[in-house]
């Protein structure tokens, strides 16, 4: 009765979600074309690219497996991280509440600033700091082409990257050369060496603060700080190209230097201020002078991934496993590995790359997956020729179009009629961090832990609260407003909320009461009057504007402007231009008892069943 309940529950959910969208029988096989007659394709249809199933293994134990899937060929469909509250510096979140900050954000795809996400799936992304309740990545962080977080050295955590050329690889032992990370001042020709991003100041004397740090940098009566606005993220560019912008506001003895969208603030201590200051009085460095930041990494030669190009890097977060590369299981030989457990994974083939998430700790639904099983389940089902894990474990979750559809439950509080495998044995950072991964035996259910962990966390609605997520996104094509013009004077009509960017999203600087006059600023980044976020707005989106309006300079949306507007809905896309790989129903290879179709009337797919064959290398 129990088992049953579970079932009728995944198919309600997914009843609730997925009729908002048209499933293949209603979508055309191609951008231009007829729809389909009969439904063919065994994949949930959610944007054009971006598709979704759930598998039902019933052996060697019952097992949920969600599986979303991104066309490669498909140019809108793109990959991004998602970071905890907007802030690599502090915050956790939950994934759904990731995907809706990003909702309608403007992005960097197609490299020009402007084009709006549109999220119909995400996951959880990589381990973060929860000793200290920071949520701080444990790894390196690529976002929206922003290096965000630099990797470790030398160690094996760098993990699944994609780049602006639609290019997927898992990286690992990456490094950093000293000479090819710097910046270059185009006056003096000073090129410092970068020695941290988004990083507490310690000993180093030269650091980068990215928009993703926080909505300002650390106060600090010892910097030296220079704002600069960019063309460009500071994205993984190796010399001698970089990165451009343009030093707008120089600042010493105070830090808390505003971190705008399209603006990153170069912090400098010690020998290295010294050296700056030097140059300001000597007027070697102005206000207006250009600099170039140029960066670059390096797999370690040793790194059984090989060597990869990570010029121009779009997403990417730390790893855990990188147990499939190029087609060849790696034993991961760790003792987690070898248990059942629920598991995320990012997987990918020439064609697709695919966002896996295993459901475990139910028992007679979702006992949970080894690795060893995750990786015979990727190649035979899905052709994946490389995969690397996640967070997984309590972390593992699934969003689709806004909602949880797995059973993070489960997977968080361990609570549901399964005991571990005598086999279990903790990793590292769970005798470490007991209060964050406890004993697998034994339940989640101390209400102080969870209220931190998951404060919402009840059968059906539990949403586990991590430090980054990884996205799939459609990306809207940009739209702007021509009502006002660089230099144009602007008068408020209402109280105006001045933010770090345009977007919701973007912390709020202050606000300005009505009668306000200001003047129109122009960009580097060509924004102005870019629609994007405004949860306040009926359709969800505003034109925004930068503006200086006296006190405070950022941005405002152009309905509190006199002679501003709200804008009409979005008009409907034209995919005629797009690149679309019709679904075709892949084959069940090494799979028994697999059944194919659709309920009628329901566009979503029937759970797949099978068994997993025995270990494969191939």
């Amino acid at each position: 009765m129990k088992n049953l309940r579970r079932i009728t529950l995944v198919l309600l959910v997914v009843l609730l979600i997925i009729p908002a969208v048209p499933g293949y029988a209603d979508a055309p096989d191609q951008p231009g074309g007829e729809p389909s007659v009969t439904p063919q394709g065994d994949w949930a249809f959610l944007r054009w690219g971006i598709d979704w199933q759930l598998f039902h293994l019933t052996s060697p134990r019952p097992i949920d497996i969600f599986v979303a899937r991104l066309h490669r060929v498909t140019q809108t469909a793109t990959i991004d991280t998602a970071i905890a509250q907007g802030k690599i510096k502090e915050g956790r979140e939950s994934v759904p509440d990731m995907a809706a900050r990003y909702q309608n954000a403007v992005n960097y795809w197609g490299q020009a600033w402007g084009g709006r996400n549109d999220i119909p799936v995400a996951i959880n992304g990589y381990f973060f700091d929860d000793s200290g309740g920071t949520g701080t990545p444990w790894s390196g962080v690529v976002h929206s082409g922003w290096y965000a977080k630099q990797f470790t050295n030398n160690l094996g955590d760098a993990g699944f990257a994609w780049t602006h050329e639609r290019q997927a690889f898992v990286g690992a032992c990456v490094y950093h050369t000293g000479n090819n990370n710097e910046v270059a001042f185009e006056k003096s020709g000073y090129t410092p060496n970068i020695e941290a991003i988004n990083a507490p100041r310690s000993s180093q004397e030269f650091i980068i603060y990215t928009p993703q740090y926080n909505y300002q940098t650390d106060p600090d009566s010892t910097s030296l700080e220079l704002l600069v606005e960019m063309t460009e993220p500071s994205q993984i560019l190796p010399s001698p190209a970089g990165a451009v912008g343009k030093i707008r506001k120089i600042t010493k003895n105070q830090g808390a230097t505003p971190l705008y969208f399209d603006y990153l603030v170069l912090s400098f201590w010690g020998v290295k201020r010294d050296l700056i200051q030097a140059r300001i009085n000597s007027g070697e460095i102005n206000i207006g002078d250009q600099i170039a930041i140029s960066q670059e990494i390096t797999d370690c030669p040793s790194s059984k991934t090989g060597s990869h190009d990570w010029t121009k890097t779009y997403a990417s977060l730390g790893g855990d496993y990188h147990f499939l590369i190029d087609g060849v299981y790696q034993d991961p030989g760790t003792g987690d590995s070898a248990v059942p457990n629920s598991r995320t994974v990012v997987a990918y083939n020439n064609d697709h790359v695919y966002f896996v998430v295993v459901d475990g700790w139910n028992a007679g639904q979702s006992e949970g997956i080894k690795i060893s099983e995750l990786n015979n389940f990727l190649v035979t089902q899905l052709g994946a020729t490389n995969a690397v894990s996640m967070d997984s474990g309590g972390s593992s979750t699934f969003v689709v179009n806004g909602s949880v559809i797995n059973n993070t439950y489960c997977n968080f509080t361990r609570n549901c009629g399964m005991q571990a495998s005598d086999e279990f044995v903790p990793r590292s950072n769970e005798i470490e961090y007991p209060e964050i991964f406890p004993p697998a035996a034994l339940s989640v259910t101390d209400p102080a832990l969870m209220a931190v962990e998951s404060p919402d966390c009840t059968p059906g609605n539990c949403k586990p609260i991590v430090g980054t997520a990884f996205m799939l996104v459609s990306s809207e094509p940009i739209s702007r407003s021509l009502t006002f013009t660089p230099t144009q004077i602007v008068t408020s009509t209402a109280t105006a909320a001045i933010r770090l960017g345009p977007g919701t999203n973007y912390a709020s600087l202050g606000s300005v009461p009505s009668g306000t006059e200001g003047q129109v600023y122009s960009n580097l980044s060509n924004t102005n009057g870019v629609l994007a976020k405004n949860i306040a707005a009926t359709s969800g989106l505003s034109y925004w504007w930068f503006v200086d309006m006296g006190n405070l300079t950022g941005w405002v949306v152009e309905e509190v402007l006199e002679g501003g507007s709200t804008p009409p809905e979005p008009p409907p896309i034209d995919y005629t231009d797009f690149a679309f790989l019709p679904t075709i129903p892949h084959a069940a290879v090494g799979v028994s008892a697999v059944e194919y179709g659709f309920i009628q009337g329901y566009p979503g797919p029937v759970p797949a069943t099978g068994t997993i064959p025995g270990p494969t290398s191939r």
